[in-house]
């Protein structure tokens, strides 16, 4: 029994899968592809796959990992050349790897907002966000098991890069996305248009998971 872990990109069409989806996908894909699976023992035994860090629906993700256990012997560039071809619209496998590190390190997600509004100019957006970014505090009301809370968005943002090109504008930023603390980069688009009235929309990708060190999960 060996461990891979393998790389994806979810992009397209793919990123309005669920989770819950994209793992019935997974499981079909490599039945298709012929990959050895190792099985769970039990009363319910299923093909062991574990995701690292699923991604909010609407997200693209470049950078996507997840983990298996192989029952028989097959070479990580077969495991690629396999997937792929039985992949639906939207997802790439890009790597086969060893892995390195445990998914419980991942502490961040770096990510790419691009951000629009029907109602200001590019330029005038650019200034508007900048201004909220450049707040002591960016409260919002922040959903989990346990109900609603006021949260401040401000300590948690570890970078914020602002700027235009041919998308529009483009705010770059590290947000935490770890076991202890999550931040949905929704949260941010949600407190721009709560504290500039504007309606604000956004296109949002994941383009790394991050150790605490703001280093590269691998």
């Amino acid at each position: 029994m060996k461990s891979v872990r393998i790389w994806y990109r979810k992009e397209g069409a793919a990123k309005y899968m669920s989770h819950l989806d994209l793992v019935r996908v997974m499981g079909r894909v490599f039945h298709r592809a012929g990959i050895p699976l190792w099985y769970t023992e039990g009363f319910n035994p299923h093909p062991f796959m574990t995701f690292a860090l699923p991604l909010s629906l609407g997200t693209v993700g470049l950078r996507e990992t997840m983990d298996i256990k192989l029952e028989d012997e097959i070479s990580r560039e077969a495991i690629l050349e396999k997937m792929n071809p039985c992949m639906p619209d939207g997802i790439t496998v890009f790597d086969v790897t060893d892995p390195v590190m445990k998914p419980g390190v991942i502490a961040f997600g770096q990510y790419r907002i691009e951000l629009f509004c029907g109602e200001t100019t590019p330029e005038a957006l650019l200034e508007t966000v900048k201004g909220q970014l450049e707040k002591k505090e960016l409260i919002i009301e922040k959903r989990s098991k346990k109900g609603v809370k006021l949260f401040d968005l401000k300590p948690a943002v570890q970078k914020a890069e602002l700027f235009l090109d041919e998308s529009g504008v483009v705010l770059e930023t590290i947000l935490p996305a770890g076991s202890t603390l999550n931040v949905n980069p929704s949260l941010l688009v949600e407190a721009f248009c709560l504290y500039t009235k504007l309606p604000v929309e956004a296109r949002i990708t994941r383009e790394n998971v991050l150790d605490q060190n703001l280093k590269s999960f691998r």
